[in-house]
């Protein structure tokens, strides 16, 4: 289902990348249509007003779940720790605050930093997030933004969700992201799987849940 290119190929643009380290990469997620097909109509949980999502694996189609499972396979995994330089990685099975997304007409997602921590001695350190919507063309404020400061904005990037892309992003208190813009011409869907260490992280500044920008 993933497309990756080998990790030596991508030696060093992970930690390059600005406002903080991240890594795009276009057509890396296989049977994008085939998910859309497959697309749930039930299990949701909802926050945030018009965002959704589904963690369990029980409750998604069948491509989704073959998604899910090479997200948490060691293989891929071992992929990430060359990509990204962080050794000992840990995939989280239960998907806990991942899974299928979709943000509705309308709907936003506020420009924030996610919780530090699974559980004790399990430092997030990365977020990986696929994007599936068809219908990119039609859709107004939907990219995927990161910032150095959510306030000002500064350093700013716009990842667009063309389907397919992928996105490798560091998680710490200064990874700032979001679409913080309402979403106009339709739904956005994704599908996102997070990873620790039991090794703190060298900027850990305390453990916290997900804290949003004023």
């Amino acid at each position: 289902m993933l497309n990756l290119p080998p990790a030596e190929s991508l030696s060093g643009q992970f930690a390059r990348a600005k406002p903080y380290p991240h890594l795009v990469l276009p057509g890396a997620l296989r049977g994008v249509t085939a998910l859309n097909d497959e697309w749930p109509v039930s299990g949701w949980k909802t926050y945030q007003g018009l965002k959704r999502s589904i963690q369990r694996q029980a409750d998604m189609g069948p491509t989704a779940r073959r998604v899910a499972k090479t997200l948490v396979s060691q293989g891929f995994v071992a992929w990430l720790s060359e990509v990204t330089g962080i050794p000992r990685l840990l995939a989280d099975e239960s998907m806990a605050g991942g899974g299928l997304h979709e943000t509705m007409e309308g709907g936003q997602l506020k420009m924030h930093v996610d919780f530090s921590e699974l559980s004790q001695s399990r430092y997030r350190r990365l977020n990986v997030i696929l994007f599936c919507c068809q219908n990119v063309a039609t859709l107004k404020n939907a990219a995927l933004t990161l910032a150095a400061n959510p306030d000002t904005m500064q350093g700013e990037t716009a990842i667009q969700p063309h389907p397919g892309t992928m996105v490798v992003m560091e998680s710490s208190n200064r990874s700032w992201h979001g679409h913080p813009y309402p979403l106009v011409g339709g739904s956005r869907r994704s599908i996102a799987s997070y990873y620790y260490t039991v090794d703190m992280p060298p900027d850990y500044d305390g453990k916290h849940s997900t804290i949003y920008a004023k």
